[in-house]
């Protein structure tokens, strides 16, 4: 009992230091965060980090990895639901934008990593982030190229639409990340996310989920709007 007590408050603290962690590099980057500053946010102590991590590389790192793992439960959960493929596409686009909504700090950290000097762990942190973006464009280019076999999507580059889908909603929910004219949050960011997913979703579409007016059919309308919500 006292050991399994022990081991999930150990979980528990790791969980808090990772957040705070993860938050704080993204906020200010790994040279401007220090180990001091992380500990009294997570309300542990610095050897705490010293002691799990190895120090503040490493746990840059395991914030980092953490991060990815966040997401990737995001996108798992879309491909083992059983989708058609098209609907897989924009489920897969939706819960890039949810896994933003609902933990911005790991986003950002992921998303928009701050220049840092060449002694900082960005290049190994960097390689992880590349790794992972490799293998979700190539698993949602095998989406797109399996919609495009049953007449769903219309023929184009699996790849490069891939590519573009998420580089388009990526740019889009930075908009709430930058200073600037550019600048949208709150419901604002919701319309400009509603837009994006519509303006993809009709250049992709093919002509069975079209109506009379060649913008897409009720049906694929009713879909659409299911997937960005999470409802479908």
């Amino acid at each position: 009992m006292a050991a399994a007590t022990l081991d999930r408050r150990r979980a528990r603290s790791t969980r808090v230091l990772l957040d705070a962690a993860g938050r704080l590099f993204a906020e200010r980057g790994f040279s401007r965060t220090t180990v001091e500053r992380i500990a009294r946010e997570a309300d542990v102590a610095v050897g705490t980090i010293y002691g799990n991590f190895g120090g503040k590389r490493g746990l840059y790192l395991a914030a980092v990895d953490r991060a990815l793992e966040i997401q990737e439960r995001y996108v798992a959960a879309v491909y083992g639901a059983g989708l058609p493929p098209a609907e897989e596409v924009v489920a897969v686009g939706a819960a890039y934008v949810r896994f933003y909504r609902e933990h911005p700090g790991q986003f950002r950290l992921l998303a928009m990593p701050p220049l840092e000097p060449d002694e900082a762990p960005g290049r190994e942190a960097a390689e992880a982030i590349q790794r992972r973006v490799d293998l979700g464009m190539a698993r949602m280019a095998q989406s797109i190229e399996r919609a495009v076999a049953e007449g769903t999507i219309r023929p184009v580059p699996s790849l490069a639409a891939a590519r573009f889908l998420m580089a388009a909603l990526n740019g889009t929910v930075a908009l709430n990340l930058l200073p600037g004219v550019l600048r949208v949050d709150g419901e604002e960011l919701e319309d400009v996310v509603g837009v994006a997913f519509r303006t993809i979703a009709e250049g992709l579409a093919s002509a069975r989920w079209r109506g009379p007016d060649t913008g897409l059919s009720p049906e694929a309308e009713r879909r659409l709007g299911r997937l960005v919500t999470g409802e479908g």
